[in-house]
């Protein structure tokens, strides 16, 4: 990437300025410098650890916003100054080092205009203030007198980026008694800001807009302020403690990444509003913290205590009656029998959410219980080794390491050596030097992680493999893929590995994200070349303008993933913008563009008139909409009192059928949004499927039937298929059609799941199932439940046995909506229709159909049609249609 350079915009785009800087406040702060030195909260001589605002000047002071006067003490009750509110707004996203850089920009024009004789370290904070539009184009005040409580609403708005909606409340009444003396420019700040719970009102009924702001509340301000910010301040972090230690926590940081904090000993610790120590401290509690100069936390709060409501038990994991919902742990005093939760939540240290079947003896847990002595909550410290299944990533014979991908992402890692025994496919004398990357091998390990066993489950694939990315990590060069019959394997990628997209164009590592359909080619277990299954962006890029710096022809712009992204500009660059006279300078911050590369250059840059996101606030009373786009940014906007509003199945919609989550396209003019359009969902069984027209018929849970035509105005999409076409949609699939307003875009087909039922719990309605691609899964049932079995339909789970073959039907939410159980045929193959795929067993006139997505079995292994021969003893699972599920070869 190109260096990178944010520009400020001119001032009478300051209202623009100040909705994007709290989406370009961590970006500023790395180009500006570093944050303020943070240090141990300091011990003021006049501030009583019993008094309202010690929680908040403690916090201020670790992060350097504030610093007391020389003599020790704080001054809670000192007026605090124009000036002096400017520099801990500023010390509190960051700009210090801004403000300290510019202090040579201050004119003495505009010095004299904030009272003349601005003292040497105020005045970058001055210009910088101006800069970022936390003062108004013209306003001017001087800077040694007290701030009123109506500027500092004022001041705290315009931090927030909020200074739009707080001009939409102008006409708002306000509660106050004395609400006469608030002028009419300030009204719509004080009510935002009063709304927003940053400024209250007094014990009389007041407001008091006139009387100067203390360094106290000045403190108790900024950090309400806070709560309302889109994100953390510099310097404040937010994490979910999973263990206390003794001057040390375990916790989850915002990437849901395990991480060890150190604790200073004059660390000041509260819970919520009220003072604590450490030892309160417990698994679950959601902490904001703030980290010394030498990397130990000084300052931490509990925002969102654990719900739990007795003590942490930690112990090993026995057994597991997953029929019974019954866990035995092995404790300190013996062995403890306990019920499962129905919502039993089940996290490991890594942040991955588990399910209870995935737990095996001699895990080493921490549970939590209910009210009702059952287990509500389980931390797995270190997963029970035993019957591990993953995908060869690493086999190291020198060093005598074996390392897996497992199905939950983790790579695993055990001893092996030469008393190791290896099962290959009855392989006679099989060993270690049988196996390769890619390979899916169980692994049979003591506690301390050495192999006694490793049995072959698949064979890893010569040539190619064709499927959908379902992890990538890029440190370590990792790539997991599923492939198109559901199997899935792990491959580590060589540095020399040719990656390119299906247009034959170079890719990148990086270019490759979870979802994207590649083709692996092997030689020998090695990578050799992947192909990318999509083409290099060249037309059609997606950024919102983050700075488009004209001298240097640089644009900046942040993508969908949130990253920012830097390209030169072409001279003779096309701009398709509402400008009689186009030119760079006419692009704005914010703005939402299209654009395409020539040479790798931007030659073309056209402005997108709508734009997607959710909805985070809706106020059709006062026409106001608020809106979160996909970089996480919320900004808010004034809605045109004719806007029209396109909604599925509403007629005639307007403002107030727009909710919040809604995801919507939206469209602004002249700053106002006239036009809404709502993504919308339904939901439902396919009935029928019509080739020879491309139309397939849906019906949804409220038994109403439509019918869809497949075009290119209506996209079909499938799982695991590239390019799906309506011959691979079947009669009974769940699908998801998605509208935008009253026109359908897409359907989403979700493909059967198939497998063997290993448990029923009637009583829970829930039903586990070991799938085709290896995973097991307990599923919970749809109200609308339908059972077909042996030609009769029930609608609940007691005609269904561990061990029946299945095909679910699931519904949006992963509930089964239908459930088929096969039918059961054994005998010898007596004929094979090898073009149309079918066998007859001897006996019979009946052809069972093997289709591609037939579960073929042999020994534990997975086999093709190709492997079925004449005289083969066979057990066929199959459906209606004599179409087969499973085939189970001898």
């Amino acid at each position: 990437m190109n260096s990178m350079k944010l520009v400020k915009k001119p001032r009478e785009g300051g209202s623009v300025v100040r909705k994007s800087i709290i989406s370009s406040l961590l970006a500023i702060a790395l180009v500006t410098g570093p944050f303020t030195a943070l240090a141990t909260p300091i011990n003021f001589k006049d501030v009583n650890v019993n008094a309202i605002e010690y929680r908040h000047i403690s916090k201020l002071s670790s992060l350097g916003v504030i610093k007391g006067r020389g003599d020790g003490t704080f001054g809670s009750h000192d007026s605090v100054k124009h000036l002096e509110a400017l520099v801990m707004v500023m010390r509190f996203f960051g700009l210090e080092s801004t403000a300290n850089a510019s202090h040579f920009r201050l004119t003495a024009t505009v010095e004299a205009a904030f009272g003349g004789q601005v003292p040497e370290w105020g005045k970058g904070y001055l210009v910088t203030a101006s800069d970022y539009a936390f003062l108004g184009p013209q306003e001017r005040f001087r800077w040694d007198e007290g701030a009123s409580r109506a500027w500092v609403a004022k001041l705290l708005i315009r931090m927030l980026g909020k200074e739009h909606e707080a001009l939409a409340l102008n006409n708002s009444a306000l509660p106050f008694t004395d609400a006469h003396q608030i002028a009419p420019t300030d009204r719509g700040y004080i009510a935002l800001a009063t709304n927003l719970g940053l400024i209250r009102g007094n014990g009389d009924g007041t407001f008091a807009p006139n009387r100067t702001v203390t360094r106290a509340e000045m403190a108790i301000f900024l950090d309400r302020a806070e709560k309302r910010m889109d994100r953390l301040p510099p310097g404040i972090e937010e994490a979910t403690i999973i263990q206390v230690q003794e001057g040390a926590l375990s916790v989850l940081n915002e990437k849901r990444l395990l991480t060890s904090l150190s604790l200073d000993n004059q660390a000041r610790v509260f819970i919520q509003e009220r003072q604590g120590k450490v030892g309160d401290l417990k698994a679950q509690d959601k902490i904001r913290y703030i980290k010394s100069a030498n990397d130990k936390i000084v300052y931490l709060e509990v925002i969102e205590e654990g719900t739990s409501v007795s003590p942490q038990l930690r112990g090993e994991l026995l057994l597991h009656n997953s029929e019974k919902g019954l866990m035995t742990i092995r404790v300190d005093d013996g062995f403890t029998t306990y019920a499962l939760a129905s919502n039993v939540k089940v996290i490991n240290l890594q942040g991955r959410t588990l399910t209870t079947g995935q737990l095996t003896a001699g895990s080493k847990i921490q549970i939590r219980l209910n009210s009702e002595e059952r287990i509500a909550e389980i931390l797995v410290e270190e997963s029970g080794k035993q019957g591990s299944e993953g995908t060869i990533v690493e086999l190291s014979l020198k060093n005598q390491i074996l390392i897996l991908s497992d199905d939950t992402g983790n790579f695993p890692t055990y001893v092996i050596d030469n008393q190791t025994e290896v099962e290959y496919g009855g392989r006679r004398f099989a060993s270690l030097e049988d196996l390769r990357k890619g390979d899916r091998v169980s692994v049979e390990a003591d506690g301390q992680q050495i192999v006694s066993k490793i049995t072959l489950l698949q064979a890893q694939n010569q040539g190619n493999i064709q499927g959908t990315v379902t992890l990538i990590a890029r440190d370590s060069r990792v790539l997991n893929v599923k492939s198109e019959d559901g199997q899935l394997y792990a491959y580590e990628i060589p540095r020399n590995t040719d990656i390119e997209f299906s247009n034959g164009t170079t890719a990148l590592l990086e270019d490759i994200y979870s979802h994207d359909k590649v083709t692996v080619h092997l030689q020998g277990g090695t990578v050799e070349k992947i192909v990318l299954h999509k083409t290099a962006e060249t037309k059609a890029i997606w950024g919102k303008i983050v700075s488009v710096d004209i001298d240097r022809r640089l644009l900046i712009v942040r993508d969908r993933q949130n990253e920012l992204k830097s390209y030169e500009i072409k001279d003779s660059v096309i701009l398709d913008i509402s400008e009689s006279n186009p030119r760079l300078s006419h692009l704005k911050v914010d703005s939402i563009i299209e654009f395409e590369l020539d040479d790798g250059k931007v030659s073309y840059i056209t402005i997108k008139d709508t734009q997607d996101g959710i909805v985070t606030r809706v106020d059709s009373d006062r026409n106001i909409l608020a809106v979160r786009d996909s970089s996480g940014n919320v900004t808010t906007y004034a809605v045109d009192t004719h806007v029209e509003v396109e909604l599925f199945r509403r007629s005639r919609p307007d403002l107030s059928d727009v909710n919040v989550d809604d995801t919507i396209r939206f469209r602004v003019t002249n700053d106002k949004v006239d036009r809404i359009y709502v993504y919308s969902k339904l939901a439902g069984e396919v009935t029928d499927v019509r080739i020879s027209n491309n139309r397939i018929y849906v019906k949804d849970t409220n038994n109403v039937e439509r019918s869809y035509t497949i075009s290119n105005n209506l996209k079909l999409n499938i799982d695991g298929i590239t390019k799906p076409t309506i011959s691979d949609v079947e009669k009974h699939q769940w699908a998801i059609v998605s509208y935008l307003g009253d026109k359908a875009e897409s359907i989403f087909i979700q493909p059967f799941t198939r497998g063997e039922v290993t448990n029923v719990e009637v009583d829970r309605g829930r039903l586990t199932v070991r799938n085709y691609d290896g995973t097991s899964k307990t599923y919970s049932i749809d109200s609308n439940l339908k059972v077909e079995k042996s030609g009769t339909t029930s609608s609940n789970l007691l005609n269904i046995s561990t061990g029946d073959r299945v095909r679910l039907v699931l519904n949006e939410n992963e509930r089964i909506y239908r459930v088929y159980v096969a039918r059961k045929v054994s005998g010898k193959v007596d004929g094979i229709q090898r073009t149309l795929q079918e066998i007859y067993l001897s006996g019979s006139t009946v052809g069972y159909l093997i289709e591609g997505d037939t579960y073929i079995l042999q020994n534990g292994l997975r086999r093709t049609f190709e492997d079925i021969t004449h005289n083969q003893n066979v057990t066929i699972y199959y459906l209606s249609g004599y179409k087969a599920v499973e085939v189970t070869l001898p």
